[in-house]
């Protein structure tokens, strides 16, 4: 009976609620956020996508002009693009210090990437990232190193696009160069969306309410319909 009493007052006959439950527990609730900000980081990819490869298209047929159109179109989505990105990437930061679960890290793969300066970054930090042993430390190391990657990329094609502009012989290197940068950005916007999606899981309930709020302001006059339309 003494042991017994002692159990409940020190609150070890409560059965315990592993992590793994409760990230499934909150999964419900964090996909609408999720698919929001994620849809719409996809659909100006594809912007992209599709600016570029016409932009190919027509310097191909030897239309340079409208190539050069479709270059300039491509610039002005990749800003916006790397702006959203950047601000999902601050958010998480931002919201880092209330998560209330261990939140997992993915580390970045320089096999993954194809520039020349992705691949050398990457390979270079992976090494810096073994000798960071927390959790929070290394999630936010990840989104730290996101971001300078992604600065680095958008330094790359502003040489390039100086470069193409001094000479336009040389479009056709350039958007090969392009092609390289974009894959590499599409890959970091996909790893930032996957970070996201994990502190999600990892946050109280009172912080998915406001980060909510904060994402539905974020994004809710973007390419996609706001969050309210997602969920009917």
């Amino acid at each position: 009976m003494v042991a017994l009493l002692l159990r409940r007052v020190l609150g070890m006959s409560r059965p315990k609620v592993s992590t793994d439950a409760l990230t499934k527990r909150r999964a419900n609730h964090i996909e609408p956020v999720y698919r929001q900000v994620a849809s719409e980081i996809e659909a100006h990819s594809t912007i992209l996508a599709v600016s570029l490869n016409d932009a190919f298209e027509e310097s191909k047929a030897g239309r340079s002009e409208a190539a050069w159109c479709m270059v300039n179109m491509f610039a002005s989505e990749w800003s916006r693009l790397t702006d959203l990105v950047e601000s999902m990437q601050q958010l998480s930061l931002r919201y880092l210090p209330v998560v209330d679960l261990p939140v997992p890290v993915r580390n970045l793969d320089a096999d993954c990437f194809r520039s020349g300066t992705m691949i050398e970054f990457v390979r270079f930090n992976g090494f810096v990232d073994q000798f960071v042993f927390r959790p929070k430390l290394r999630f936010q190391l990840q989104l730290r190193l996101q971001r300078r990657a992604i600065a680095m990329l958008s330094e790359e094609l502003q040489g390039a696009q100086s470069d193409m502009e001094a000479n336009r012989d040389y479009l056709p290197l350039a958007l090969t160069q392009f092609d390289l940068l974009f894959h590499d950005l599409d890959r970091l916007a996909k790893e930032t969306l996957l970070a996201f999606r994990a502190e999600l899981a990892c946050l109280p309930g009172h912080a998915l309410v406001d980060i909510e709020a904060e994402i539905e302001e974020l994004v809710g006059d973007g390419v996609l319909k706001p969050l309210a339309a997602i969920r009917q």
